[in-house]
């Protein structure tokens, strides 16, 4: 436009000139007081090169003045020019581009872009960007990619905060491939809070989502886990995610614990609790956050612990109780209890109480702890580890008979704790009949025990009390493979010890007992002995055998 203005000022200076001198005649003086009446005049002109005869016109006087009839024109001819440059021509090529962005919407974009690329530098700078960018948006639609991205990232680097600069430059790289490309642009965006609408976050979680499954293919799969969780956070295609994927933060942070890496445990976890899970992945998170907190305690720790603890049951629970007051103990069998029990969710949930309880203990509150098991045992009657902490709590807070009688349930159910096992042996406050029926209610519905010898306990039963009813249904307390040497052993030493506080409360007739239960410790001791023995004799046939069947460089013989 400036050069327009200075074109247009040459004009006129120009044509002022032109006016003038064609206004302008040669000049003839007069004597003084002397005039010619208008007419023409014959006249000889004499000069240093002779005399020269013409003719001269004498016209009639003008009434203004040419120089002013000059400088209107002059004005005139500014004042159109000046139009024309500001006015006339601006709007001819914003028509011209609104008739090109109006191709672009019908989608002729080969029409569209020669008159968009000639009117590109002759726009206003307002409208200039908008154009380049309308240039290309055409060309990625006729697959000029290569000159698309180019002009497309001078105009991201003019201005990064233009998003739909940012979206197009972004989409045509993941149009062709560049994930990593694509990437770059979009984490700039993200960190500078540019990615608010819905489509473009959408484009981001596609874009992490093929970076993670480029991390799978590579075999990369912390780094795939990580991009997924990302995805999860955005909110998008989270129901593409591979499950295993998903839980491997779960996985890690489990393994971790097992090892006792905390740090790296509580890192895993902690990555996954902002994440966009359902309430059972959440619930494991925050008992995973809890154990991590339990394994490196710290000031506040207990507080920490509860509090996650806690708010994992309510994720898998939500109307479920807390605490509880303690139940009596059941009177049926464990196959009637046992469905009480209903799956997985109950065990999880049991587990979860049960740990509030022992930390209840560690930080001192023993009546919260009692409260808190009894919730884990209304999930799973048949735990027995319920019964034996719940057991010695109530024996160390003086409730010795309702604490021994916790602990011969936990017996029941197959705990083996010393403890356990000393305490019930000196308690005297029951009478000796009902030690022997607790003998023989072991022994007869224990499946290890030979069958002829279970047959004549189950015989004497009735004498004294109804027999349990055995109907067939799995019993916890008896459901078990075939019983180890060590298992045979505490069952002698419990029977032993049973013998012994019988013989302690002063029952007449059984110095038999004394010498059966003498005996039955040697022949434990012996099978023991002779069970070592045969460990023993079967390595060294193994070893044999493999000296003789194979290599030295561990090859089966041809």
């Amino acid at each position: 436009m400036a050069f327009a203005v200075r074109r247009t000022a040459a004009l006129i200076a120009g044509t002022a000139a032109t006016l003038v001198a064609c206004g302008s005649g040669p000049q003839i003086t007069l004597p003084a007081e002397t005039s010619l009446p208008e007419g023409s005049y014959e006249a000889v002109v004499s000069g240093p090169g002779g005399q020269v005869r013409t003719t001269l016109v004498v016209a009639p006087a003008e009434s203004g003045s040419a120089l002013t009839v000059v400088l209107a024109c002059a004005l005139l001819l500014g004042v159109a020019a000046l139009a024309y440059f500001r006015i006339l021509l601006p709007r001819r090529r914003r028509q011209a581009y609104e008739r090109a962005l109006a191709q672009v919407d019908a989608g002729e974009f080969r029409r569209a872009l020669p008159a968009l690329t000639r009117l590109e530098g002759q726009l206003p700078a307002r409208l200039r960007a908008e154009a380049r960018f309308h240039i290309a948006f055409a060309l990625f639609q006729i697959d000029s990619l290569d000159e698309a991205e180019h002009r497309l990232a001078a105009l991201h680097r003019e201005n990064p905060a233009d998003p739909s600069v940012l979206y197009l430059l972004a989409h045509l790289r993941v149009t062709r491939r560049d994930h990593e490309g694509a990437e770059a642009v979009l984490d700039a965006a993200m960190a500078e809070g540019l990615l608010t609408g819905r489509r473009i976050r959408k484009l981001y979680a596609v874009v992490k989502f093929q970076r993670a499954a480029e991390a799978v293919s590579d075999g990369r799969l912390d780094a795939a886990a990580e991009l997924f969780a990302k995805v999860e956070r955005l909110g998008e295609l989270t129901e593409h995610i591979p499950a295993d994927l998903r839980d491997r933060h779960l996985a890690l942070g489990t393994q971790a614990l097992f090892d006792k890496d905390v740090p790296v445990a509580r890192d895993h976890f902690e990555n996954l609790r902002t994440a966009a899970l359902e309430p059972a992945r959440l619930a494991s998170v925050h008992l995973g956050l809890a154990l991590a907190e339990w394994l490196d305690p710290s000031s506040g720790s207990a507080q920490r612990v509860e509090q996650l603890l806690a708010e994992s049951a309510r994720l898998l629970d939500p109307g479920g109780a807390l605490e509880a007051d303690w139940p009596p103990l059941p009177e049926g069998t464990a196959a009637e209890n046992l469905a009480t029990a209903s799956g997985e969710r109950d065990v999880v949930l049991r587990n979860i109480h049960f740990l509030r309880g022992m930390a209840a203990v560690r930080d001192g509150d023993l009546t919260a702890a009692i409260r808190r098991l009894a919730r884990a045992r209304a999930h799973d009657p048949e735990f027995s580890d319920v019964y034996l902490v719940a057991g010695l709590l109530r024996y160390g807070l003086g409730d010795t008979e309702e604490g021994v009688a916790l602990l011969r349930h936990a017996q029941k159910l197959g705990a083996r704790e010393p403890e356990m096992r000393r305490i019930i042996a000196a308690y005297r406050g029951r009478p000796a009949v009902a030690e022997y029926l607790d003998v023989l209610d072991t022994f007869g519905g224990d499946d290890a025990v030979l069958a002829e010898v279970r047959a004549a306990l189950t015989e004497r039963m009735p004498r004294f009390r109804k027999p349990r009813d055995r109907d067939g249904r799995p019993d916890l307390a008896t459901t078990h493979t075939a019983p180890t040497i060590t298992d045979l052993g505490h069952r002698s030493a419990v029977l032993r010890e049973r013998v012994t506080q019988l013989l302690a409360a002063g029952t007449p007739g059984l110095d038999a007992a004394r010498h059966l239960a003498d005996d039955l410790e040697r022949d434990t001791a012996a099978l023991v002995d002779s069970a070592r023995s045969v460990q023993r004799r079967e390595a060294e046939l193994l070893a044999l055998l493999g000296r003789s069947l194979l290599h030295e460089n561990g090859r089966n013989p041809r």
